[in-house]
């Protein structure tokens, strides 16, 4: 399990790279991101499980983000598969 956790932490670290280099993404969008990897982030810490919502959260923003910014899509992706690997 702590491996698991090490690589939700590095994929954490991966979306909050891309998103600082996405700088055309709306604000808006751009916030809602920031929220959902901040309540993993937090929950995580904390060793609490996330709502099952957190992962439709970060899988629908993955989607939104696949035709304009392909590798925040990608970073968005990996991280719900990391939350589904840990059951969150």
């Amino acid at each position: 399990m702590p491996d698991r956790r090490r690589d939700l932490h590095e994929t954490l670290a991966e979306l909050h790279r891309q998103l600082a280099d996405a700088a055309s993404l709306e604000p808006g969008l751009r916030a809602e991101l920031r929220a959902a990897m901040e309540e993993i982030r937090a929950r995580v810490e904390a060793g609490e499980a996330a709502e099952g919502s957190l992962l439709e959260r970060v899988s629908d923003l993955a989607l939104r983000f696949e035709a304009e910014h392909p590798a925040l899509a990608d970073a968005a992706g990996a991280l719900a598969r990391a939350l589904a690997r840990l059951g969150i």
